[in-house]
């Protein structure tokens, strides 16, 4: 009767057939090993490079990530506006002319505020690189916060003046003064001070960011990038 199993001089074969596979993962495990800690070293060395030695980057970045998200929506400046509105008022019938109502009003003192949102700001924000000795930290622009708008009614300057046969003076009026929000926002919006918010964000950031700046070694540079709208 024969037996169903491999002779003796078909075993070398046998055993081959099923270690190389478990050699070429051995040494694929290693491969990847060796190059895990080259990745780990140059992380480090490069690190070493930009951080005080007595500075635990890790800590350093995960503090300054936790101080920045717990500000979800930063106010980082805001701007003292003068908007104004001019409504004029036409009366025809047929060919007649009745003249025309028209009042012209101002807000001076009126604010805004712009925000930047910070609840995905995360490690990828943080730029490091060695070579220029340089930490850059990326944020969004500036946006303005159009929930956040005080226009000044308290020192109102308004001209007003009705048409020849109308005496509405005061009803275009009151919807002059209905405009001046929208027009308080679209003064924001303007990039002359689009200009200026960007230069008071840079430095509510940099105040925000004290912590990681300070544990950087001596000249190395922490630049505060505003993405372009």
């Amino acid at each position: 009767m024969s037996e169903n199993r491999p002779r003796a001089d078909a075993l070398p074969g046998v055993v081959l057939r099923y270690l190389w596979p478990v050699g070429f993962l051995a040494a694929a495990a290693v491969v990847l090993w060796i190059i895990t800690l080259a990745v780990v070293h140059a992380v480090t060395v490069h690190t070493s490079e930009l951080f005080k030695p007595n500075i635990s980057v890790t800590t350093i970045l995960h503090s300054t990530i936790n101080d920045v998200r717990k500000e979800a929506k930063l106010v980082v400046a805001s701007a003292e506006l003068t908007p104004e509105v001019t409504k004029s008022e036409s009366y025809w019938i047929w060919w007649f002319y009745f003249g025309t109502t028209t009042a012209r009003v101002k807000a001076p003192g009126s604010r805004v505020q712009y925000i930047i949102p910070l609840d995905n700001f995360s490690e990828s924000n943080i730029e490091q690189i060695p070579s220029k000795k340089l930490v850059r930290v990326h944020f969004p622009a500036p946006r303005l916060d159009e929930e956040m708008v005080a226009v000044n009614l308290q020192h109102l300057e308004e001209w007003k003046a009705s048409a020849w046969a109308r005496f509405n003076k005061e009803e275009v009026a009151a919807e002059a003064r209905g405009m001046l929000r929208e027009a308080t926002l679209e003064v924001g919006k303007k990039e002359w001070v689009q200009t200026q918010v960007r230069a008071d964000a840079r430095k509510t950031l940099e105040h925000l960011l004290a912590p990681l700046k300070g544990a950087l070694k001596e000249g190395v540079r922490m630049e505060v990038m505003l993405e372009e709208k």
